[in-house]
């Protein structure tokens, strides 16, 4: 998933990475990056109707594709084979919003607390960038990262794992081997989901 356009991260001053010389190149960058965004938060991002596993054994599940639009359906499955399922009541459980992280909350506690297997259909994700008038638009902070990002390996294209360069009159100049830059790395911090 593509966090921005190609305008997006053309518009600036910048006459290396505003012109249409590298356009194909900078299509390539978005597509590697969508992807590296996306692996190292643990998550696609993309609105979707997704299917998730849970282990049993407590009164929350942290759900991996945030936002969450609605709970299609929740299965307990009492002998973890998936051949006889039991579907929860949507009075049993409660869909909880903290910041970024959503999870669902079990009201009857005892029950299904040492389930063996839960599964989980819900509609989550982004909108995607073609929709402007959807719910669930990226956010501002991703969106910039992922600009910044991606001008700034335009920019580092040809010198991307040079660890030194040395001159004729022997100068030394010393690049930084940065996968991500400080600020991207913080912002997708925030959006990582933690493996359970």
């Amino acid at each position: 998933m593509n966090f921005a356009n190609l305008d997006d991260i053309k518009n600036t001053n910048d006459p290396i990475i505003n012109t249409e010389d590298y356009d194909e190149v900078l299509s390539m960058i978005m597509d590697g990056l969508g992807e590296t965004f996306s692996k190292q938060c643990n998550r696609l991002f993309v609105a979707n109707t997704y299917t998730e596993l849970f282990n049993g054994g407590g009164e929350y599940i942290w759900l991996r594709e945030n936002p969450i639009r609605q709970i299609n359906n929740i299965w307990v499955d009492w002998e973890a084979e998936w051949d006889e399922t039991t579907s929860i009541d949507p009075a049993d459980y409660l869909l909880m919003e903290d910041g970024k992280v959503w999870s669902l909350y079990f009201t009857i506690r005892p029950r299904y607390y040492f389930a063996p297997a839960i599964k989980v259909e819900y509609e989550g994700g982004y909108d995607r960038l073609e929709i402007t008038d959807g719910d669930y638009p990226i956010p501002a902070d991703l969106k910039l990262a992922f600009v910044r990002q991606a001008q700034y390996d335009l920019k580092r294209r040809k010198d991307m794992g040079i660890a030194t360069v040395t001159f004729k009159d022997g100068n030394v100049i010393k690049q930084p081997l940065v996968e991500m830059l400080p600020q991207v790395e913080a912002v997708l911090q925030r959006y990582r989901i933690p493996n359970i």
